[in-house]
């Protein structure tokens, strides 16, 4: 029989934590700092609108393209939901004619022109100015301007050009699509179709030459003629002309080593053309998959005979395999140089600027320039100290989109 203390002693002993760890976390002290993650939340609420609406449901929002608002957006009215702008502003010093003989060597896009670009202006508190010209350097200075200049002028989009000389003729339109951002593209051989079918592409996949003819067979046994151009092809390979199936081999051998040597710097591009000869095939405007005139750029050797692979990144899509499987494929082969930030666009230099540039330079803007900056280009870049020639300033700065909603 328990003595007259027990029952004092049973008080006293002290309450055994509960050993489940769901309870454990109700029932233990937690120190500031200490972490707990089991937790009771009460499901329930998920079915709610008044809970959902203002944590998830009612304040997502949903876009298609940055700055704008695109129909079927989820937003406040008709703003758009995403606002990223560029405050760089480029200067072009010169724009090359493609229909100009002495620049042959240049793969001859019609009725297009390269701008060339000297400098950028990033317009902040204070302005910065850049100048540069590359040449073969690899430096990170170049790889960190390209990155920015690709995120300003991205193949498709559209730029506005401003001649600074209002004394020349100027019949230029009011924005200009980007074709290719790159750099120039300077013809290295052009193979031209007078009924060969074998040549081919197909996704990443291009067929250069039929993959039956021996290595001594002439490429006119096939209706093929090759032509190399010398300012490229003189600096690395090793053959004077290509007149077999075998020197063709020899060409793309040549120029795949070249890429694998240095896949930055030396890269090589394939525009296709049709019919006898070589003739451009039409311009796809809808510029889904960042191509000039159905140009490509060269990767690798491939596991078959007489196909290369073309880089994921400049690729062809169903189109273009539409159009080589109706037409009998032409071909040039260029290589990219990249010394000269260069932007290839639909300009007729001849009729739409018949005098040039004039004596100063012409403005580049960018689609995605900040608005405000556009509204304020002049004030800004006259105040800046540079020579806009008989531009009018204006005397006030426009604040409208100073502040964008």
């Amino acid at each position: 029989m328990p003595g007259p203390g027990s029952n004092i002693e049973s008080a006293l002993t002290p309450v055994v934590a509960p050993t489940n760890p769901s309870q454990q976390s109700f029932i233990t002290k937690k120190e500031i700092g200490d972490l707990d993650f089991t937790v009771e939340f009460n499901d329930s609420v998920l079915s709610l609108a008044g809970w959902n609406n203002p944590r998830y449901n009612g304040s997502k929002l949903q876009a298609s393209n940055l700055n704008t608002f695109t129909n079927g957006d989820i937003t406040y009215g008709k703003s758009s939901v995403v606002q990223k702008y560029t405050k760089n502003v480029y200067i072009g010093t010169a724009i090359t004619n493609l229909k100009n003989p002495e620049e042959d060597n240049l793969v001859q896009f019609p009725s297009a022109s390269y701008v060339n670009i000297s400098k950028v202006f990033t317009i902040g508190r204070d302005l910065e100015t850049d100048d540069f010209l590359f040449g073969n350097d690899e430096s990170s200075a170049k790889i960190g301007f390209y990155r920015s200049f690709f995120d300003d002028f991205p193949n498709g989009k559209n730029i506005s050009l401003i001649p600074l000389d209002n004394t020349i003729p100027n019949l230029l339109k009011d924005t200009y699509n980007v074709y290719f951002n790159g750099g120039k593209l300077s013809k290295a051989i052009t193979v031209a179709n007078n009924g060969e079918s074998a040549i081919s592409v197909s996704q990443t996949l291009f067929q250069y030459a039929g993959t039956s003819p021996s290595d001594s067979t002439n490429l006119s046994d096939n209706n093929l003629t090759a032509t190399l151009h010398t300012e490229v092809t003189d600096k690395y390979f090793i053959s004077s002309s290509v007149t077999t199936h075998g020197q063709l081999d020899d060409f793309f051998e040549q120029t795949l080593t070249h890429i694998n040597s240095n896949p930055g710097k030396n890269r090589f591009f394939i525009t296709l053309g049709h019919r006898s000869g070589f003739e451009f095939a039409p311009i796809n405007r809808e510029f889904t998959n960042r191509k000039a005139f159905k140009t490509f750029e060269i990767q690798k050797s491939s596991d078959f005979s007489r196909i290369i692979s073309l880089s994921s990144k400049f690729k062809p899509d169903s189109q273009d395999d539409d159009f080589a499987d109706s037409n009998k494929l032409a071909y040039i082969v260029s290589q990219l140089d990249d010394s000269v930030p260069s932007l290839l666009v639909e300009l007729d230099l001849e009729n739409q600027l018949p005098s040039g540039i004039g004596e100063l330079p012409v403005i580049i803007i960018p689609h995605n320039l900040h608005p405000f900056l556009k509204d304020n280009l002049i004030y800004i870049l006259s105040t800046a100290g540079v020579d806009i020639g008989r531009t009018q300033v204006p005397q006030t700065i426009n604040v409208k989109n100073q502040t964008l909603t």
